[in-house]
């Protein structure tokens, strides 16, 4: 397997079908010919992550703090299928190159891998390793575990170059050495979280298999704060160690930078004997479910659930201004914290966020009388309490995705259900924000079960406001739309004052395509809005003057009247 900054060996992995002018993203899972596809996630602005490998500052493999691993392995009780057997099982002993699959990542654990080597060589592609097993030990990947991206993401160190290259003989490409490689993992086992702010290219690669080139910012032991003004620059830090060989450069443009690349050595397959057993044979004593039985009553019990289901018994309780308060998300300051997701901002009138909740831990305080040590009640941390946002989400999707996963979970729309669509339905993501249009047979009933809890986003919009422009209209240009999404920032809470749900009397009502977006049900109106801590809030710093002209101004009931 190749790992650096100019991928060979394997074909290209593309990103997008750049087929006429509007190239469409290339989809997961099974495709037409046969081949099982997964992509990658793609990092497009800063993002805190966990090093699981650095090969060389120009192959870091890395994972987002809330990556959804744990999910995606494969322990007892479950359903396990040996990949080759003797003659072999689905598709026989033909174990295909680039193939995906199950291996054993520890004892009696499975985990999602590519095969690189037929002999055969195994990538845990959520795990960012690699290791040797033998083919009887490989299980079958179940096709809905296709449609989660790889969890590893592979980065490269942006901003770092060689003042004297050394080259080895017959070389003609600038390499690390394996003292700077030794140096540059020592150097990042001191953080324990990595902040990436990634690198803009001019030049779109579609290719998966290029590593991300980032800006890499270490954050101390015992810092939580994730914002811009912390984190230690690890290419300074790096090249300081490294002075006279190395030196950092500003980089605005990834395209005009090239970063070095590993020394690839070819690596045989070690013998069979040096493998753990855990990797060279299937578990025979493997526990498996009742299958047969399992299935019949989770049928006959679905069966019954579907056919006695309406809208108005599956219905997701909107979220209430009474909920967040008796749920401990209302601060001292009486406003709540927000975490804004940047990706669905729209404009003033339609921007997305979680709500945070900052619970009281205890942490241990030694009194300097005594020597002894007793537990104190504190607030956590505000990143702290971000993070456990993303786990609850992770985990309440998860949920989601193991149950619909499954055939017999799923029940369509009837057509006698669909109030009104012409070719497609606009769609709005309870737990994730933002809005998508899809054609109506791809929409499945949601099962009451999942109905217990309110959306785990709101929909806002920014009261008090309107367009720069004085003809009375309420759109809003890409100019404002751009510098408002600059405002919101996404990698701190954001503090908001909220009086209720402006459409509490219009549950039920059903909007035309061509209705403003603060017009639907459960969208929760926004008297302030500011970074927590600050003195100074969004509306203002959107509407001076000096700071964005001709964003928007101060207007009294707008949108809309307040009631």
């Amino acid at each position: 397997m190749f790992i650096g900054n100019e991928p060979r060996e394997r074909p290209v992995s593309p990103i997008f079908i750049a087929e006429g002018r509007k190239p469409q993203m290339c989809r997961n899972g099974l495709q037409e010919d046969g081949v099982v596809r997964i992509n990658r996630i793609p990092l497009m602005r800063t993002a805190v992550v966990h090093v699981l490998r650095a090969d060389s500052p120009s192959c870091i493999w890395v994972r987002l703090t809330n990556h959804i691993t744990e999910s995606l392995i494969f322990t007892e009780p479950c359903e396990l299928v040996q990949r080759c057997k003797g003659g072999g099982t689905d598709g026989g002993d033909d174990l295909k190159e680039f193939e995906y699959c199950l291996a054993p990542i520890r004892d009696r654990t499975y985990a999602r891998c590519r095969v690189m080597d037929t002999l055969a060589k195994v990538f845990f592609i959520d795990e960012g390793i690699s290791a040797w097993v033998a083919k009887d030990c490989l299980a079958c990947m179940p096709k809905e575990m296709a449609y989660h991206p790889w969890q590893a993401i592979l980065v490269s160190l942006c901003g770092v170059g060689m003042r004297q290259p050394l080259r080895r003989s017959k070389q003609t490409k600038i390499t690390w050495t394996e003292d700077e490689c030794l140096s540059f993992r020592q150097l990042l086992s001191a953080f324990p979280l990595m902040k990436t702010r990634t690198v803009k290219s001019s030049i779109v690669h579609n290719d998966y298999r290029r590593a991300i080139q980032v800006e890499l910012y270490g954050i101390p032991e015992g810092h939580t704060d994730t914002s811009p003004e912390v984190g230690l620059c690890i290419a300074a830090l790096f090249s300081a160690e490294w002075r006279g060989r190395l030196r950092t450069q500003r980089v605005v443009n990834a395209a005009d930078f090239t970063p070095a690349s590993n020394i690839e050595e070819d690596i045989l397959p070690p013998p069979l004997e040096d493998i753990p057993p855990f990797r060279r044979f299937f578990p025979t004593d493997w526990k498996r479910f009742n299958i047969a039985n399992d299935q019949a009553s989770l049928l006959k019990e679905n069966m019954n659930e579907w056919r006695d289901w309406t809208p108005h018994i599956a219905r997701v309780p909107p979220l209430e201004v009474e909920w967040l308060n008796s749920n401990g998300y209302c601060t001292l300051s009486q406003d709540y914290l927000v975490n804004i997701e940047g990706s669905q901002t729209q404009s003033p009138y339609e921007f997305y966020a979680r709500p945070i909740r900052r619970e009281r831990v205890k942490v241990p305080q030694t009194e300097i009388s005594s020597g002894e040590e007793e537990q104190l009640e504190q607030l956590q941390s505000e990143t702290e309490a971000m993070l456990n946002a993303h786990d609850e989400l992770r985990k309440k999707a998860t949920v989601l995705d193991t149950f619909y996963s499954l055939e017999d979970n799923r029940s369509p729309l009837e057509s006698n259900q669909v109030l009104s669509c012409d070719i497609f339905a606009n769609v709005l993501f309870l737990d994730s924000g933002g809005t998508e249009l899809v054609v109506p047979y791809s929409l499945y009933k949601i099962h009451p079960i999942h109905c217990t809890y309110p959306p785990m986003c709101m929909q806002l919009c920014m009261y008090g406001v309107g367009p720069p422009e004085a003809d009375g209209r309420l759109d809003w240009g890409e100019g404002p739309k751009n510098e408002w999404r600059k405002l919101l920032r996404e990698d701190l809470p954001m503090a908001i004052s909220v009086l209720k749900r402006l459409n509490a009397a219009n549950d039920d009502m059903v909007l035309q395509s061509n209705e403003p977006a603060w017009r639907r049900p459960g969208v929760l109106f926004v008297r302030y809005l500011k970074v927590h801590g600050d003195s100074v809030t969004t509306l203002e710093k959107f509407c001076s003057p000096s700071r964005f002209p001709n964003s928007g101004v101060v207007q009294n009931d707008m949108p809309c009247r307040w009631d």
